[in-house]
């Protein structure tokens, strides 16, 4: 089964009807895909929705993302990937080392914001410019 691993920043093109993650989510909600989100990229989704839409919202969003999407669980050994990924390419996010430690052990596919982590090799990336 194809995954996908969004990034804090593809998750709001969710909600924005973006075209570009159209096929993205209709293969996820027929159950042909899989939608992974690390739990740390859900806890950034929710500030920035936050911030810029309140509380409420925020906590409306993050509860629909996780019924649509599966939130992965920090364990010891994603910290330790993830850490992993930092130390060898510094001008990742920290957030984004998660994602590109998912990936990889996952075998999916990136759908990111973040021009950094379109860059990095060896693994599938869609890079969604906004």
């Amino acid at each position: 089964m194809t995954s996908f691993v969004f990034d804090a920043g593809a998750l709001p093109l969710i909600y924005a009807k973006d075209e570009r993650l159209h096929a993205v989510v209709e293969e996820i909600a027929s159950g042909e895909a899989e939608g992974l989100v690390p739990s740390v990229i859900l806890a950034e989704f929710y500030y920035r929705t936050c911030r810029s839409s309140g509380k409420d919202v925020a906590l409306l969003r993050s509860r629909q993302l996780s019924e649509r999407l599966t939130v992965m669980e920090t364990s010891i050994g994603q910290s330790r990937a993830a850490g992993m990924e930092k130390c060898r390419n510094n001008r990742l996010s920290l957030a984004g080392s998660f994602v590109l430690a998912l990936a990889r052990g996952q075998g999916g596919t990136i759908l990111t914001t973040d021009g950094e982590l379109a860059k990095e090799p060896d693994v599938d990336v869609r890079y969604l410019q906004v």
